[in-house]
């Protein structure tokens, strides 16, 4: 789909002073699969830290399987779910399952500038996936697949700007036969780039800013007839992803250029511009083995203050200053994609 930059304005007036205490970031992240037949729910709580977080789950009954991960952390947001019956014929096939996967984090940034003058700081984000299904013949058999994945991001809890892509399949009477009938919804931005502006009314009084992300990515079926393919993917797995800071101007929309500082809780650089594809270390547009082969090499060093470390410490892609487990977390969900979103 063609990207087209929406911009959510959200800001605060600054009334006195501004409390200098910011909110810690929390990261969580948790995958739950539904199952019929009296079978009970299943639930995988996310593993990590306030700073990264992250979860996996799957299971498999007969020819149906339905599986998730997500992660959160460091400016960026990612969720896959997907649930398949495969045609099967075996009897331990169970009617339908479906696999809920979501993730979310919050954090907080205070900015601050040599100005006592109003400032606009934009940052640019950027919500990237896709949503797919099967219905494995033209006619309408019964049973089923859909899938759906939602987004929001909310700052200083103004407007929240959110999205969500969802197909399923229905059945449509043509011409005196049933047949199956594919529908698609989008709301909101959808997959696309997109903006959010921070007002600060003051630059030298400063401005705290409450940061929100949050997505979740859903995928069922009901088993059709034996030899009939069910199935759903939603791939949110290119993430929602914070960008950096785009432009500062002056409210009347003329460039800022003095000192200003952008300061977060958890300690992430908010302002940094982040690239589309940060585990492609070689910049050929795919995380491959050539990738891993340079992953591999800084995760034995593992301090990016190690002399022997890399220039700038490209593995360290959550920002702690190590290349570490929570680092090959993120690498890997970019190396199963292959290529660059």
């Amino acid at each position: 789909m063609k990207s087209e930059l929406a911009l959510v304005v959200m800001s605060m007036v600054v009334l006195g002073a501004v409390p200098r205490n910011a909110a810690a970031q929390t990261a969580s992240s948790s995958i739950t699969i539904f199952r019929v037949g009296g079978l009970p729910t299943l639930t995988f709580p996310g593993v990590g830290s306030s700073t990264f977080n992250f979860a996996s789950g799957t299971q498999t009954h007969g020819g149906g399987t339905a599986t998730g991960s997500a992660s959160a952390g460091q400016g960026s947001i990612t969720a896959f779910a997907s649930a398949g019956d495969f045609g099967s014929s075996n009897p331990n096939s169970i009617g339908s399952m479906a696999a809920h996967s979501q993730a979310s984090l919050t954090d907080s940034f205070r900015i601050t500038a040599e100005t006592d003058q109003a400032l606009k700081f934009e940052f640019g984000l950027r919500a990237s996936g896709s949503v797919s299904t099967i219905y494995g013949t033209d006619r309408w058999v019964g049973g089923g697949a859909s899938a759906s994945v939602e987004w929001s991001v909310s700052l200083s809890g103004s407007a929240t700007s959110t999205g969500k892509v969802s197909e399923s399949y229905t059945p449509e009477l043509i011409g005196g036969i049933l047949l199956r009938k594919l529908v698609r919804t989008e709301t909101g931005l959808s997959f696309t780039e997109f903006a959010l502006v921070a007002e600060v009314g003051n630059g030298q009084v400063g401005q705290n800013f409450s940061l929100g992300m949050s997505a979740l990515a859903r995928a069922g079926y009901n088993k059709g007839p034996v030899g009939v393919v069910m199935s759903g993917t939603a791939d949110f797995g290119s993430t929602l992803r914070w960008l950096g800071l785009r432009s500062v101007t002056f409210a009347n929309g003329a460039p800022y250029t003095g000192a200003f500082s952008i300061t977060s809780a958890s300690g992430y650089d908010y302002q940094a511009q982040v690239g589309n594809c940060p585990a492609d270390f070689n910049v050929d547009g795919t995380v491959d083995d050539a990738d891993f082969v340079v992953f591999v090499a800084a995760y034995n060093i593992l301090d990016c203050a190690d002399p022997a470390m890399p220039a700038n410490c490209p593995a360290d892609l959550n920002n702690d200053d190590a290349a570490d487990d929570a680092d090959f977390l993120i690498f890997i969900l970019a190396y199963d994609e292959v290529v660059c979103p």
